[in-house]
């Protein structure tokens, strides 16, 4: 960042301005320079100071998130480094939309040539859809600072030493999911089903939404009842999504409640810590709100696996 940059992203006035130019779904585009690369320090990083001061003034006067993005397209010596600001959820929505979606969307927009030819030489779909995820770098960055963000101080990935229950431990029985051995109290529970959740971003969640309106009665209302029984809503994406849960958790407490997780009897949803900036959640959204559990105390062959009695949610990744 040049040094009147500085100036400009720290002061209240100029933010103000800004946002106040900007329509409630508009968006801000601010190029900040030169990519990090891996052995730059996040203490010694003035640009980061200046950026979290504007990330501050932009959240304090309305705007409702902020994302980062490299380019490398720009002919400069090294891929760019951008912020992207949202106003509204629904253009963060459109952040988030699917590469067929994107190109769709650029098709109907672009303007015809003489030559026939393309107007974009580098912007489609998929170019679009690696902008949702910051670099590798922006996160060791983020999580660099001092103090650790929240956020980046769990969810580091799996304990190798940690034991993990299979399903193939379970049998059902007549009365429920029955262990076929023991099991050691802070054992990992169901792990191989907790990383296939299925995710429905918002485009599609409103989709299915609108089917349903327009034909209640078709096997729309089967994924409907899926997503109600194992599924979990969210914002994150500017728009509700969805993220249907298959871990074994999930469906003994749903058994034992005979309902979804959104009601009082079943499991409350997992907060991800919705923060205005942090590429630590963008690049991890799955693994933080991922159903991975731990057994809260020893249980024995025999014993009925019970959800209010065996398990326990916590951070374990």
């Amino acid at each position: 960042m040049v040094s009147f940059s500085d100036v400009l992203y720290g002061s209240e006035a100029f933010i103000h301005a800004l946002v106040n130019s900007l329509t409630d779904e508009g968006i801000f585009v601010a190029q900040v320079g030169e990519t990090h690369y891996m052995h730059d320090d996040s203490n010694l990083d003035k640009r980061g100071k200046v950026l979290k001061k504007f990330a501050n003034l932009l959240e304090s006067n309305g705007a409702i998130s902020m994302k980062s993005y490299n380019e490398a397209h720009c002919d400069f010596r090294a891929p760019w480094h951008y912020m992207v600001i949202f106003m509204g959820s629904e253009s963060k929505m459109n952040w988030y939309s699917d590469p067929s979606l994107v190109d769709v969307t650029v098709a109907k927009r672009e303007i015809e040539t003489n030559s026939g030819k393309h107007v974009f030489d580098y912007v489609d779909g998929a170019t679009t859809t690696s902008y949702q995820y910051p670099s590798r770098i922006e996160e060791i960055m983020y999580c660099g600072q001092i103090p650790t963000p929240a956020a980046c101080k769990n969810r580091r990935g799996y304990d190798p030493d940690t034991y993990n229950v299979p399903r193939s431990a379970l049998e059902l029985s007549d009365y429920g999911l029955v262990a076929k051995q023991d099991f050691s109290e802070g054992s990992y529970f169901g792990i191989e089903d907790a990383v296939h959740s299925m995710l429905i971003m918002p485009h599609a969640n409103k989709m299915i939404h609108n089917m349903l309106q327009s034909y209640p009665s078709s096997k729309w209302t089967g994924l409907k009842n899926y997503m109600k029984a194992n599924g979990f809503s969210s914002d994150f994406f500017g728009q509700t999504s969805n993220r249907v849960d298959p871990n074994m958790v999930t469906l003994i407490q749903n058994e034992e409640s005979h309902a979804g997780p959104d009601n009082s009897t079943g499991q409350e949803p997992r907060p991800i810590g919705q923060a205005f900036f942090s590429p630590f959640a963008d690049r991890n959204y799955l693994t933080i709100e991922t159903s991975v559990e731990k057994l809260a105390k020893n249980v024995m062959a025999g014993d009925k696996v019970s959800h209010s009695n065996f398990v326990a949610c916590h951070s374990c990744v």
